[in-house]
């Protein structure tokens, strides 16, 4: 029983019984009319697998929407036939039944992994991207090493505040994401875990509900670049053809996250029609990730400001129809985030910017710029990518407070000439 080898055909599968081909270790996979993927072994009870999917199970859609199914499947097998794995023909402990490992499984085939958290009794539609599913699942790696054994029934509170704050707490061996921030993911991230637990029957009540954690400091994040003092240097330094400007020009005029900004493409450069005037425009035309999962994502329409159109003129080619990145690495590869990170921090190093300067204080500095302009909030949701003004409110009423303070000096100010001329 055996794991399926490499590149074996995996997609014969018989609807209805739900059998691969390849291994003889694959024979227990079951699959529903409904497409419901789950394990069935003589003698025991059908066990889901928690998906339902019409993706072919060797389709490279199912491999990205389940990257660790071959391994889940396998371990639930094993649980079944009681703990003999069939992966390479090896023997080895399966989770021992009803422990918090066996419960974070269950909840990786589960639809709740991928779904945002929900607030209150309301369940939400939405669900993560990339980035947040990687990061929930390294969270869910960390909590099963260390409490992994532990019996679901017998979790109590205590017992996951002294998880929380010995691994990511101030006084933790290990520093590396001892942080506040860090301690409001994990807590999330075990409030979620024990809710499918709650909802399974498995609990009563959720002993992660009301964890304790650090007070988050109170940061504005990356700070707004001011013109004088941050703008002009970084345009001082760098020349209106590299690449470097034009990433900058993107993140300033386009607005967009760092996501989504390593990722236009010079596809999403279009030309579209204003509905009112028939006035035809150039135009960035994107999804940005935070939304593309969610059952209506929203669509931008950035159309271009002078300043960056000028800068594309510089890396256009006439006559040729350019596809791609926008931006790359400067060995041709795409950038990933953190290796943009990197390459633009070099520039602002260059220009004296201060460490905490970063491409997203751009994306800040345009949203302060359109509320100084009057810009109604519809507008700046259109523009940012926002479907609740909820952010803009944040940004508006910190940059009315500076507007009011400075009026109202104006006035103090005055009142004290006139009553001292008089």
């Amino acid at each position: 029983m055996g794991q399926a080898p490499e590149g074996a055909a995996l997609s014969k599968v018989r609807r209805g019984r739900g059998r691969p081909s390849g291994s003889p270790g694959w024979k227990y996979l079951h699959i529903s009319k409904g497409r419901l993927y789950g394990v069935r072994v003589p003698g025991r009870p059908r066990q889901s697998l928690g998906i339902v999917t019409r993706l072919q199970v060797n389709s490279p859609e199912f491999k990205r929407q389940f990257p660790d199914f071959p391994h889940r499947f396998h371990a639930t097998v094993a649980t079944l036939l009681g703990g003999c794995t069939v992966a390479s023909g090896r023997q080895s402990q399966s989770p021992r039944r009803g422990s918090v490992a066996e419960l974070i499984d269950a909840f990786r085939h589960s639809n709740d992994f991928r779904r945002v958290k929900q607030r209150g009794k309301v369940r939400s539609s939405r669900t993560l991207g990339d980035k947040a599913l990687s990061e929930r699942a390294r969270y869910l790696d960390i909590i099963r090493e260390i409490a992994g054994p532990l019996p679901v029934d017998r979790a109590k509170t205590k017992d996951l505040q002294d998880l929380v704050m010995g691994r990511w707490g101030a006084d933790a061996e290990s520093g590396k994401d001892a942080a506040p921030t860090a301690q409001k993911k994990a807590v999330g991230v075990l409030e979620l875990l024990f809710d499918f637990a709650v909802d399974q029957g498995l609990l009563a009540t959720n002993p992660a509900s009301g964890l304790l954690r650090d007070e988050i400091p109170d940061s504005d994040g990356r700070p707004i670049w001011e013109e004088e003092a941050h703008c002009l240097p970084f345009e001082r330094i760098t020349a209106e053809d590299s690449p470097e400007r034009l990433a900058y020009a993107l993140a300033k005029f386009v607005c967009t996250r760092k996501g989504d900004l390593i990722r236009l493409t010079w596809q999403d450069l279009r030309t579209v029609t204003n509905p009112a005037t028939g006035e035809r425009v150039e135009a960035f035309v994107f999804t940005p990730s935070k939304t593309a999962h969610e059952r209506n994502p929203v669509t931008v329409t950035s159309p271009l400001h002078p300043e960056l159109e000028r800068i594309l003129r510089h890396h256009r080619r006439e006559s040729v129809a350019q596809v791609g990145p926008l931006l790359l690495r400067p060995d041709g590869r795409q950038h990933d985030e953190q290796s943009f990170g990197k390459w633009f921090r070099k520039a602002c190093d260059k220009a004296g910017l201060p460490q905490q300067y970063g491409v997203h204080g751009l994306r800040k500095t345009a949203t302060c710029a359109l509320i100084a302009r009057g810009v109604s909030d519809r507008d700046i949701m259109s523009i940012l990518g926002w479907k609740s003004p909820d952010q803009i409110k944040v940004y508006g009423d910190r940059y009315n407070r500076v507007i009011s303070a400075i009026r109202a000096h104006k006035t103090w100010t005055a009142a004290w000439v006139t009553a001292a001329a008089a």
